[in-house]
């Protein structure tokens, strides 16, 4: 009898195993830290695009209007996550998957040449997203679910946000000071928008090595839902670094705005 349930338990075990994997494909996030008053953030924004084109490693980019005054696309979360967590005091900057690059946490955007390479693709956990929105009402409900392979941990924290591509604005240009700058028409891409559930996320707790988080909001008017995605990462309670990230359309059949460049 005894040696039945030892059998039944290691065929648990053994099913168990099976059923969750060991790792998962991992999609890095680059926050990119801008705002239209800097003269400086073109250029900036020319060395992130001439070094993403040239790597291999899946990432999702994020653009905060945050630090350098405000301007239409900046948020308070957005403010909070560059100056009071980051300790940040100047754009442009990027940071990479909130994980330090020689030494540093934040690095100028003309020094973004000095990430180094990520060849860890795995990660502990996977992220879903299943979502479905209604054009008339603009209601999205959000559903964001995963595996774990970290038997250890009990709990993440689960950040979900709106963001937009090809918002057409103004930028200071490279001149000396912002105040006497020439503001050209611009395409601001991949601009957060909005957190739908707080700068850092809510708690998500996990059982049987798997979680689930459902929401819903209700998006601006003014926003062009096919060129929006909502966006999904993971990190450790204590908010860094990344451990996976995803995206998805907002609008299904689109690419959420994705396909265009920057400029």
């Amino acid at each position: 009898m005894k040696r039945s349930i030892i059998i039944l338990l290691l065929l648990a075990v053994i099913k168990m195993s099976a059923e969750t994997p060991t790792f998962f494909p991992r999609k890095f996030l680059l926050e990119h830290f801008t705002s239209a008053n800097c003269n400086q953030c073109p250029m900036g924004m020319k060395y992130i695009v001439e070094y993403l084109d040239r790597q291999t490693t899946p990432y999702i980019w994020l653009s905060h209007h945050a630090v350098y005054g405000t301007d239409e696309y900046t948020i308070p979360e957005s403010n909070a996550i560059a100056m009071n967590y980051l300790g940040m005091n100047s754009v442009p900057s990027v940071v990479f998957n909130r994980t330090k690059q020689g030494g540093l946490l934040v690095l100028g955007a003309w020094n973004i040449e000095n990430l180094v390479v990520q060849d860890d693709t795995v990660a502990e956990a996977s992220v879903v997203i299943e979502h479905q929105f209604d054009k008339v009402t603009r209601r999205l409900d959000v559903t964001v679910s995963g595996q774990v392979a970290n038997v250890d941990r009990t709990a993440y924290l689960l950040t979900i946000l709106i963001k937009e591509n090809r918002l057409v604005g103004k930028q200071a240009d490279q001149i000396t000071s912002w105040k006497k700058a020439n503001w050209l028409e611009y395409m601001h891409p991949r601009v957060v928008r909005d957190f739908v559930n707080g700068t850092f996320g809510d708690t998500v707790k996990v059982e049987n090595q798997a979680y689930s988080y459902s929401t819903t909001y209700t998006m601006d008017k003014d926003w062009v839902a096919e060129n929006c995605c909502v966006v999904a990462y993971l990190t450790p309670l204590e908010k860094q670094p990344i451990i996976n990230a995803e995206q998805v359309a907002v609008v299904a059949g689109t690419e959420g705005g994705e396909q265009y460049g920057p400029y």
